[in-house]
């Protein structure tokens, strides 16, 4: 497994993610986009190089899960809710676990949370959304 890349590694995900039906699914952001749609971005930290004796690396990436424009309402609410699920069509969990190493690209991908609804700017455009922080762990 080693030799991996980023763009092989967001690559991954978004395989994972694209078996969600009807979501659109972005590598890198766009300038503008038609939710529902979800982001690989950058997790924060990044990257934690050697973590145990062995040259093991872990990547920590945000899913970003946008499904409408301005504010919370019932019907947002109710797509978050889904993403959010363990399990179901719409799960995020679920869709990213189907394949925990995303096609023998990494030893584990693990979906660690959803955070709080709010929401996320993309080009000056506001969307109502939920954050997954995603741990993969390479060798």
């Amino acid at each position: 497994m080693s030799g991996w890349t980023f763009a092989d590694i967001r690559q991954g995900l978004a395989e994972r993610l694209e078996t969600i039906p009807d979501l659109r699914v972005f590598t890198t952001v766009p300038g503008q986009l038609n939710p529902p749609a979800a982001l690989i971005i950058t997790g924060d930290p990044f990257v934690v190089y050697d973590e145990t004796f062995d040259p093991t690396d872990t990547l920590n990436f945000d899913i970003v899960i946008l499904v409408g424009k301005g504010s919370l309402s019932q019907r947002i609410q109710e797509q978050l809710d889904a993403y959010c699920s363990r399990s179901g069509d719409q799960s995020v969990v679920q869709a990213i676990h189907g394949d925990d190493r995303l096609g023998g690209r990494v030893s584990y991908v693990q979906v660690r949370q959803a955070g709080g609804y709010g929401t996320f700017q993309v080009g000056d455009q506001d969307y109502v959304s939920v954050l997954f922080p995603v741990t993969v762990v390479t060798t």
